[in-house]
């Protein structure tokens, strides 16, 4: 209870410090462009009292519409670029006493062939789901042998779960996709019910009985990396 508790105030925190960045940038953006349109004004008077009006009307509205252009531009920039938040030294621990990117290079260590460089994703994903990111590690790491060389069911359907619909094991278009899905699915179907642990989720996840054992196994590794 206290982790799904701290885990979805982390993700509340991260997402209203986003929200304030950006918030912060577009203030900033139009600020800018106010600044920019007045000193065109001015710029625009002071070098062309000679000029025809109309021409010197033209000039002004082109100068705007240059300026405009340029920074609609840099706001689609920032928009892009803070979709995401970065982080910084003396973020606070997220689990197990580690900060995000630290968790995240923890279970980077521990992924290789095709899940390899999806170490964020796993840990940022699994904490804002209220999922133990090292318990949805280790089954995918049993499910797939991901820890060697991933399973033709990764490679091709990008399932990194083993999941079954009823027409057979489940296709996802990307792997990012399949691993929100796979986590989404611990969230739903188990973490809500109170399994949170192999040996609570043992039954309901597998039909052999010594499932948790090898899943337990391949967490004590992950701690240890």
């Amino acid at each position: 209870m206290t982790f799904l508790l701290k885990s979805n105030m982390f993700s509340e925190k991260i997402f209203d410090e986003v929200n304030i960045v950006k918030e912060k940038r577009y203030v900033s953006a139009l600020i800018t462009l106010g600044v920019s349109i007045f000193l065109l004004g001015a710029t625009t008077i002071g070098f062309e009292m000679n000029q025809d009006p109309m021409e010197g009307m033209n000039t002004f509205t082109s100068s705007i519409k240059t300026t405009h252009k340029s920074l609609i531009e840099k706001s689609e920039s920032i928009m892009i670029s803070s979709k995401q938040p970065e982080l910084t030294a003396g973020v606070s621990t997220v689990y197990d006493n580690m900060t995000l990117e630290q968790l995240a290079q923890k279970i980077e260590r521990n992924l290789n062939s095709t899940l390899s460089g999806k170490g964020y994703l796993i840990a940022s994903y699994s904490l804002s789901r209220g999922v133990d990111p090292y318990l949805a590690l280790a089954i995918m790491l049993h499910e797939t042998g991901c820890s060697w060389s991933c399973s033709s069911l990764v490679n091709i359907n990008h399932n990194v779960g083993g999941m079954r619909g009823s027409n057979g094991y489940l296709y996802f278009s990307t792997l990012d996709e399949g691993i929100m899905a796979f986590i989404d699915n611990l969230s739903k179907n188990y973490v809500q019910y109170g399994l949170t642990t192999a040996e609570a989720m043992n039954s309901k996840y597998a039909e052999n009985p010594n499932w948790h054992v090898a899943v337990n196994q391949y967490i004590e590794k992950i701690k240890a990396s």
